[in-house]
């Protein structure tokens, strides 16, 4: 892909994964949807919104664009999502999510190599803003 990155769209096996989350994360009975900016984040959400019938709430924020530029109000967004409770589904990138995990310091994980695989999931549980456990899915395609 020679253009702008944020136009970027998902591949073949990206659109396979964005189909899969669906069974990956519908049992979890996510309450809202919060996608990043770029294309391929929104057509990552838009699978599991159109199974769920909930809205994808886009904010620039939750992108890397941000984290890089603006890194206390990406991590303010990220937290105001969390303090509304429910279950949400949080449709990221690479270089945003380890660093708002990091950004929690749980002592209950080692975040200086997280895994962030294209398509991997994170499954965080927090306690009044506190995290409190995070399980890794590394992909949602079933293993060969």
């Amino acid at each position: 892909w020679s253009g702008d990155d944020n136009l970027r769209p998902l591949d073949k096996k990206g659109r396979r994964q964005a189909e899969m989350l669906i069974a990956e994360l519908s049992p979890y009975q996510p309450t809202a949807i919060y996608s990043a900016t770029p294309d391929r984040c929104l057509n990552t959400a838009a699978p599991i919104a159109d199974e769920l019938n909930l809205p994808v709430h886009v904010d620039a924020l939750l992108g890397d664009d941000a984290w890089l530029e603006q890194p206390s109000k990406a991590l303010l967004a990220f937290k105001s999502i969390v303090a509304r409770g429910g279950t949400p589904i949080i449709v990221s990138q690479g270089l945003t999510i380890p660093s708002v995990i990091e950004s929690y310091a749980p002592v209950f994980m080692d975040t200086e190599d997280l895994n962030v695989k294209k398509s991997s999931v994170w499954i965080l549980s927090f306690l009044e803003g506190e995290l409190i456990g995070a399980d890794y899915l590394a992909s949602p395609l079933p293993v060969r």
